[in-house]
């Protein structure tokens, strides 16, 4: 790379904000009241680049994190309301590398563990010491799949099911990000591979290699350093972790009231690692604290770790007993990582990413049958009461030792996993009822389906570029940095998801939704745009929507996808029919996006362009009849308009010229093939955060582009939601398109010009990175200079 392309973070910061002053002043010079220069993708893209360069220091942001958008008036970040932070309060420990956080959002500070510990949990310790009875308290350590605004909304959905089954819950929330940088690193060496010439996934083997060679054993070993971080005492070279100041205060509440705690921990994944320090921490402080349990899901610990730091706590009782809910070797090889990788996080870990390759791992059922000390600890060879007991899913669901998981990521919702594991830690009684939670399902799922709906998972990923720097994919002039082909054409999509509507009105599956589409066809080489939230106004939408479908060209496969509130509008005057409209973040100043313009702008599709929707949506089993609906439990995705709001739609829609009498579009005339979640009589549902049929139908394609038409796979989606489905999806569209082959080029076109990569030769991230920045930044001074 030469010298003059190696910008520093402060020059590009610099350069990008006087192109986009440059850009806004070209926009508003164009004096168009109804297309704010803000709502530009350009403008839009360059914020997303200058936020994602502007915080390398300090604050978590840097190359690789885009920060989020702000938040819509009574909603703090990932979703969460200010209302929902008061009530982590009690209960979470939000740590950082094994610090305490500061900064925007939600953190946790060492007076906020003295309010947890002086609080409601004093409360209930100190009526129970005086009755003579015991509080049952709980510590949860997330994975490694979990970054900060995922952690959060995981405790935020389970606060309430503990407290509600006589368990106090304190959620330790370390901002590992694992799984974001894993999908990254794991893209980045297909892309390698990609460019190296062959077209084709690599094998698993080849990826291990790559993924190691590519510095994978440095990025596990710092999630590691940051559990073991978080439980150091204070030395004159450190300061002290914040879990270890949750120990001291644990220690201090147990010393005032003896015999009053019972005290049990659970761990998830990579949360078995942080445990084995934060118990240890503990009992260094008191060696009389006693941890009734240990409950781990899928421990990612390596057998040696388990072995030097929780086993001997196992063998003198200082732990009661350990209980292991981990997958079969079938199930952890039928899973995956990432949509790359073909097995479980645990095989990657194994494999790849610690010091050395066929490192043992406790959650793995191979490593526990090879070592002879296991076998005895869990009883396999038949010792008899043995100190800890190994479940593998799947078992009959109900009881002490049930597991329904059926991936890496589904422990923490399966309902048979977390309710066996009340069972232990509440000491129930077989059948005692329990109060059944609308998060858990029934064999859980991969851990792209397990993570709720929030915007700031895979910022960096959803930004379109292998490092994590959002570059412009769709502006006119500029060349994406994942531009991928697909048969003679490219494979592009746009990927639309709201939360943040503020109020009574805000969800949290639709964004989550967006970003399991957007990592679900990235998988199958798309490349990808995202809107989610403050950017998915009417003008973000309509504006990328329509570049969208402009600049492909015959050959392209073309996909939108859309998740967020519906709304119906009734014409004042009775002129037109009800129309079913998409409900922008920015729709209470008037903007709604009504079937009939939706349908106008699909019809501009260029002759050869295979333009394929997906809706997760109520009623949506035709196209004119589009409006989203709510899940079974979880909040209602629709907004009943007041009619201040239907007022408002029909000013904005009279200054827009928009007469839904002149947007009706013939169902000949149709371009585009529609996958609708349910029948326009029928409810779409969501379980867990995200939509059912996002769910089955992004499974289905993560195991690999299938070779079927689009009736075949909609019959798939059908066949998914089992003999007695609530909800039957439906192919709708253009009909002769229903026999071609799915997501696949239209055959007969002429195919559009392939466009090179905008960095083809591998090279260090950074240098990848300033280089394609630079590029960017002289094709939009070119852009600038010619008028365009």
């Amino acid at each position: 790379m030469n010298e003059q392309d190696r910008w520093t973070d402060e020059e590009i910061v610099k350069a990008l904000e006087k192109v986009k002053r440059e850009v806004t002043a070209r926009l508003q010079a164009k004096d168009d009241p109804g297309f704010p220069a803000e709502f530009s993708p350009a403008v839009q893209e360059l914020d997303a680049i200058i936020r994602g360069i502007g915080g390398q220091h300090g604050d978590g942001r840097g190359l690789g994190v885009a920060r989020a958008a702000p938040a819509a008036a009574g909603v703090a970040r990932g979703g969460l309301t200010t209302a929902d932070f008061a009530a982590l309060r009690p209960h979470v420990v939000d740590l950082n590398q094994g610090f305490f956080t500061s900064g925007d959002g939600f953190t946790t500070s060492a007076v906020n563990v003295d309010q947890i510990f002086a609080g409601s949990l004093l409360t209930k310790v100190q009526q129970a010491h005086a009755a003579g009875q015991k509080v049952t308290l709980l510590f949860y350590a997330h994975g490694g799949l979990v970054d900060k605004d995922s952690g959060l909304q995981q405790a935020r959905e389970q606060i309430d099911w503990w407290l509600r089954n006589g368990v106090y819950p304190i959620f330790f929330v370390w901002e590992t990000g694992f799984l974001n940088t894993v999908e990254h690193l794991l893209w980045g060496v297909q892309q390698r591979s990609l460019t190296a010439g062959s077209r084709e996934f690599v094998t698993d083997p080849a990826l291990e290699a790559l993924a190691r060679a590519a510095g994978g054993p440095k990025i596990w070993g710092g999630m590691k350093r940051s559990a073991e971080v978080a439980s150091q005492p204070q030395t004159a070279q450190q300061a002290e972790g914040g879990a270890h100041y949750v120990a001291r205060k644990l220690c201090d509440l147990v010393k005032q009231f003896p015999g009053t705690l019972e005290i049990h921990a659970l761990g998830h994944s990579a949360g078995a690692i942080f445990h084995a320090y934060f118990i240890n921490a503990v009992l260094a402080i008191d060696r009389t604290v006693h941890f009734e349990s240990l409950q781990l899901m899928a421990p990612a610990i390596t057998v040696e770790r388990f072995k030097a730091l929780l086993l001997p706590l196992l063998t003198n009782k200082s732990i009661g007993g350990l209980a292991m809910y981990a997958m079969k070797e079938d199930l952890e090889k039928a899973d995956n990582c990432a949509t790359i990788y073909r097995k479980s996080l645990l095989y990657l870990i194994y494999y790849a990413l610690e010091d050395q390759p066929r490192v043992d791992l406790l959650g793995l059922e191979e490593s526990v049958w090879r070592d002879g000390q296991l076998k005895t600890f869990f009883g396999l060879d038949g010792t008899p009461h043995p100190h800890g007991e190994a479940i593998w899913s799947q078992t009959p669901p109900g009881g002490l030792s049930a597991s329904r998981a059926t991936s890496h990521g589904g422990f923490h919702s399966d309902q048979s996993t977390m309710e066996s594991i009340l069972q232990r830690v509440g000491n129930l009684a077989p059948n005692t009822p329990v109060f059944h939670a609308s998060w858990q399902s029934d064999g859980g799922r991969g851990f792209q389906a397990q993570q709720p709906g929030l915007a700031s998972r895979f910022a960096a990923a959803a930004s379109g570029a292998t490092s994590g720097v959002a570059v412009p994919a769709f502006l006119p002039g500029l060349t994406s940095a994942r531009v991928m082909q697909a048969g003679n054409g490219r494979r592009r999509a746009l990927c639309v998801g709201i939360n943040a509507y503020g109020g009574a009105n805000t969800l949290y599956g639709c964004v989550a939704d967006a970003e399991l589409w957007a990592r679900t066809l990235r998988s199958l080489g798309f490349d990808v745009q995202m809107l989610v939230d403050a950017n998915a106004s009417y003008a973000g939408i309509t504006t990328a929507l329509q570049h969208l479908i402009a600049e492909s060209a015959a050959g392209d496969v073309v996909v939108f996808q859309y998740a967020g509130h519906g709304t119906e509008i009734a014409d004042p005057e009775g002129r037109a029919e009800i129309d079913q409209a998409i409900v922008p973040v920015d729709y209470d100043s008037g903007p709604l996006l009504i079937d009939k313009e939706l349908n106008r702008m699909f019809s501009a599709t260029p002759e050869g362009v295979n333009l394929t929707c997906f809706f997760d949506c109520c009623n949506s089993g035709d196209l004119d009849r589009l409006f989203i609906a709510s899940g079974p439990v979880v909040r209602p995705r629709f907004i009943k308009l007041t009619p201040e709001q239907v007022a408002k739609y029909h000013q904005f829609a009279s200054r827009r010229g928009i007469d839904p009498r002149s947007l009706t579009v013939a169902r000949g005339e149709l371009k585009d093939v529609s996958f609708a979640a349910c029948q326009s009589n029928q409810s779409a549902y969501e379980s867990n955060g995200q939509g059912d049929f996002t769910l089955r139908t992004t499974n289905l394609l993560r195991q690999g582009l299938p070779t079927l038409t689009n009736r075949q796979f909609c019959d798939q989606i059908v066949s998914a939601f089992g003999a007695s489905p609530r909800q039957l999806p439906r192919l709708d569209g253009a009909f002769g398109l229903f026999g071609l082959p799915l997501l696949s080029p239209l055959a007969g076109g002429t195919p559009a010009a392939a466009r090179p990569p905008a960095n083809p030769s591998p090279a260090p991230a950074g240098d990848a990175v300033s280089l394609r920045l630079a590029q960017g930044l002289r094709q939009l001074a070119e852009i600038l200079e010619s008028g365009r």
